[in-house]
């Protein structure tokens, strides 16, 4: 049996060189990825299971302040006149057996595939800016 320590503020998003250093408390960084790892096609006498070319497509999602250091350099990006094409990393460090190690995902390829939802609280008057973006190659390494 493994003892596993997740280490609370671990978590590194690197973008184009760019070290995001403000994210929202208790909302880091979200890695979906969208389609099948495999597709399947059956028939009454057989099976054909092959790799999908688009299995390693991800979406990334982070929330930061507004008018943050963070925020002013993604508006940046997202306002040039031709799309910006990122790479980078998400880490996240964690404690196995009494030993730190590392977990990294490798992104390539990516774009602001949706404009950032610009979100307001009510309550505490906080204000957060979420970015999305699509990454062609996205790999746990």
């Amino acid at each position: 049996m493994s003892d596993i320590q997740l280490l609370a503020d671990s978590t590194t998003l690197v973008l184009n060189g760019h070290l995001f250093e403000d994210f929202i408390d208790g909302d880091y960084v979200n890695l979906t990825f969208p389609n099948a790892v495999t597709s399947r096609n059956r028939s009454i006498r057989g099976l054909n299971i092959q790799k999908r070319s688009d299995s390693q497509v991800v979406d990334v999602q982070f929330t930061i302040p507004k008018y943050s250091d963070d925020d002013t350099w993604m508006n940046t990006q997202k306002n040039q006149d031709v799309p910006v094409i990122f790479s980078g990393s998400v880490k996240e460090n964690y404690i196995k057996n009494g030993i730190e190690m590392t977990t990294t995902y490798t992104l390539e390829g990516g774009s602001i595939t949706e404009q950032p939802v610009d979100q307001r609280n009510n309550i505490d008057g906080n204000q957060e800016m979420q970015y999305t973006i699509q990454f062609n190659k996205g790999r746990r390494v």
